[in-house]
């Protein structure tokens, strides 16, 4: 059975491979100077466009910070899931329906997705509501897929609610379960 990272590096393979074979190279999405990333393609800029495609990073992300600042270790399946690569949105299909994976983009969105997780963190315990960590998102407005921190599984929940339908036990099985959305 995979761990989380070789079911990452299967699946960011398999969408790499797709838009190289149907969409003639890589995705474009709008160049932001002042939020620049390790997964632009240099020379790629093209009328206010860039090209990019999600990096592995060279040192892994820590969240011993938040971790600390929450007293709760987060599941070393979200933590190795949010760490390996910088990205942008990886739009993706379930037996559900259609998902998007969020990944950082850069430095300064992984301390910004942090916030983020200390936010949701946050709410979920003043709902008295046990702990998940969002990493994707679904069709459906205020849905997303989270996993339970305690047990590593993945559930579908709507913000601010209990999650209410469980997709799988882990991330890896979870992650080996996606296709490349049709672009």
């Amino acid at each position: 059975m995979q761990n989380t990272e070789q079911a990452l590096d299967q699946l960011i393979n398999q969408w790499l491979a797709h838009y190289q074979q149907h969409c003639d190279g890589f995705p474009m999405l709008e160049q932001d100077s002042q939020w620049p990333s390790p997964c632009e393609i240099k020379g790629s800029e093209k009328d206010g466009q860039v090209c990019w495609q999600p990096v592995k990073r060279e040192t892994l992300g820590d969240f011993s910070n938040i971790e600390e600042a929450l007293e709760l270790t987060l599941h070393e399946d979200i933590k190795t899931f949010y760490t390996q690569y910088w990205g942008s949105d990886l739009d993706l299909t379930h037996e559900k329906g259609p998902l998007t994976l969020l990944l950082p983009w850069s430095e300064d969105d992984f301390a910004n997705l942090q916030q983020n997780i200390i936010a949701h963190v946050m709410m979920k315990r003043k709902l008295k509501q046990q702990v998940t960590i969002f990493f994707g998102l679904t069709d459906q407005e205020d849905q997303q897929i989270s996993m339970l921190n305690e047990s590593g599984e993945i559930w579908l929940e709507y913000v601010g609610k209990k999650p209410h339908l469980k997709l799988a036990d882990s991330m890896a099985t979870f992650l080996g379960m996606l296709k490349v959305a049709d672009t």
